[in-house]
């Protein structure tokens, strides 16, 4: 099932919106993945998940095959009222330096964890490159 939230303070930043929507869970961990990752596989996420299922880390957290952190990110719940905390628009990434210690990264293939895409001009560029990838796989 899903609940949807309307976050009245969106204009707060995305800290607020974590703020809100970790108000609402009743969970043992909540993932946090953003909208503009276009590499994110259905597989990556269900990689990370059964990562966060057998370790003890308070933050299981998606990173490139090279090891660099990325997303999606798990936080186990230990961590969630620090999380409703958060001000601005930085989203987690204070609290991610703080606990970077007790973080488990799991290797995605590529630069999944880290194709994160902001502008137009971003994404156009991203486009650009997929077809062309496409084209060569189909051209063989």
């Amino acid at each position: 099932s899903v609940t949807i939230l309307e976050n009245k303070g969106s204009k707060l930043g995305l800290s607020h919106s974590i703020s809100v929507g970790i108000s609402a869970l009743n969970e043992d961990q909540v993932m946090i993945l953003l909208a503009d990752l276009p590499e994110i596989t259905s597989q990556d996420l269900t990689k990370v998940l059964k990562v966060a299922s057998s370790k003890p880390n308070l933050i299981i957290r998606g990173a490139s095959s090279s090891g660099k952190a990325g997303h999606p990110v798990i936080f186990k719940k230990e961590l969630f009222e620090l999380l409703i905390q958060l001000r601005g628009d930085n989203g987690a990434k204070e609290l991610l330096r703080e606990k970077e210690k007790d973080t488990f990264l799991v290797k995605l293939p590529n630069y999944h964890a880290l194709s994160d895409l902001d502008t137009p001009e971003e994404w156009d560029l991203w486009r650009s490159a997929r077809k062309k990838v496409i084209e060569s796989k189909t051209a063989n």
